[in-house]
């Protein structure tokens, strides 16, 4: 277990066995500025037409970043959708980085299914859940799900993250 420690509490960030945390575009923002060194790599998931993002300045506290332009939708039919291509290049990216933080603006649905597709691509689907995502955080993206299990040639990893939905809500909703 590592932790990547900001200079304020809030700032911690979790990076478990799988190498791979997740963060908003705040935390992350608080956390580059209060690095002495680069020490991870950073995955950058911006909403289109977003402007100058605050990461783009802070570029050289990692040690390296992609960023990666696709609103939080999971229909095709809706504008900028995520990709097939936008999931290879984080694959193909991801390869021989670690750690890596990825963001997007909330932390929970783009960078949570990054997260996974990323640790799919490097252990079993049910340890690549297990290890990056917290169901009280997270629900990931399932159009960046759809993708992941297209590149990776693994379909079972969308019933997977099916069934890892359907027991989430069921838990959640006792706490209703």
């Amino acid at each position: 277990m590592m932790y990547i420690d900001g200079m304020i509490d809030k700032d911690i960030i979790e990076i478990g066995d799988s190498g791979i945390g997740i963060c908003s575009r705040d935390r992350i923002v608080h956390l580059l500025q209060s690095v002495q060194k680069p020490c991870f790599h950073v995955v950058s998931i911006r909403t289109p037409d977003d402007g100058i993002h605050p990461v783009d300045g802070m570029v050289d506290k990692a040690l390296s970043v992609l960023p990666l332009e696709f609103d939080d939708v999971i229909s095709t039919d809706l504008p900028l959708p995520p990709t097939h291509e936008h999931i290879l290049e984080l694959i193909d990216w991801s390869r021989d980085k670690d750690p890596i933080i990825i963001h997007c603006e909330a932390g929970v649905s783009r960078s949570s299914a990054c997260a996974v597709a990323i640790a799919a691509s490097r252990m079993s689907i049910p340890l690549a859940i297990e290890k990056v995502l917290n169901p009280w955080l997270h629900w990931p993206n399932e159009l960046v799900i759809k993708h992941a299990a297209e590149i990776l040639w693994c379909p079972q990893l969308e019933s997977a993250m099916e069934d890892w939905r359907k027991l989430n809500l069921r838990n959640s909703a006792m706490f209703l």
